[in-house]
């Protein structure tokens, strides 16, 4: 705990202020000085709340990848995963200044809150990509529709309770990728038609010879977003020939 390392009083007192800090959140904000771009380096987050220390996101952070302080292009590596409290990506520093977080195949992560793709500056980018066999688990929002181009390449599986995305989102599904959301990031609003019309207007695509479906479970209300491969037209011409001539059959042995 972040605490214990920061007070050096008495045992009791440090005793005390751990289970009181366990109820608070703290930011940790991305700066880049461990050189690696490795999520799990200490040295490349620093907290406002604890100016000088380092700390490895943990489930009290409110992470904030940003490249107002230096280009943020953040990697969780394979065998490491994480539960945060809330996570934003913001990309508003000037020209150049992109935001990307990549999660490495074999990793987790946990938001018990939101997972904000937030705001950009003009033509600046947040870039997120979730390479096969990851999981991202979000308890509240998945990118939330904030003004400015994001892109979100998804090989693995999100599994929010709500997801909004903007005009300028672009969801890129891989035949691995497979997306699940509860309901909407509004109060009112229904999540069903939202995604056939994201879908509809190709915010979210995946590969070519796939095509992006959409199902959902009344009894769950749980949306699910996958790919399926596309038939190829002499397939699908086949398959109405064979039934065709099974029906022939049918009809000559009776």
């Amino acid at each position: 705990m972040r605490i214990e390392k920061l007070v050096k009083t008495s045992a009791v007192l440090v005793a005390g202020l751990v289970l009181v800090g366990n109820a608070f959140a703290y930011e940790d904000r991305w700066i880049g000085g461990g050189g690696d771009g490795d999520w799990a380096t200490a040295a490349n987050w620093e907290s406002p709340s604890y100016p000088g220390s380092h700390f490895t996101p943990d489930a009290g952070s409110s992470v904030v990848l940003s490249d107002a302080t230096t280009t943020a292009n953040v990697t969780l590596y394979s065998g490491w995963g994480s539960t945060i409290l809330d996570f934003t990506a913001l990309a508003n520093s000037g020209p150049g200044g992109n935001t990307s977080f990549t999660m490495k195949s074999g990793t987790s992560l946990h938001s018990t809150n939101n997972f904000d793709l937030g705001y950009t500056n003009g033509p600046e980018t947040v870039t997120f990509t979730m390479e096969p066999n990851t999981l991202l688990t979000v308890d509240g929002y998945f990118s939330g529709g904030r003004p400015g181009p994001h892109t979100s390449l998804i090989a693995g599986t999100i599994n929010t309770n709500s997801f909004a995305l903007g005009g300028s989102d672009l969801v890129h599904l891989s035949p691995t990728g497979i997306i699940t959301a509860k309901g909407d990031q509004y109060s009112t609003g229904d999540i069903s038609t939202d995604l056939d019309a994201w879908i509809t207007a190709g915010i979210i695509t995946t590969d070519s010879g796939y095509e992006v479906v959409h199902s959902y479970d009344s009894g769950t209300q749980l949306n699910t977003i996958s790919v399926q491969a596309v038939p190829e037209p002499m397939t699908g011409g086949l398959l109405l020939l064979g039934a065709a001539g099974m029906l022939v059959r049918r009809r000559r042995e009776a």
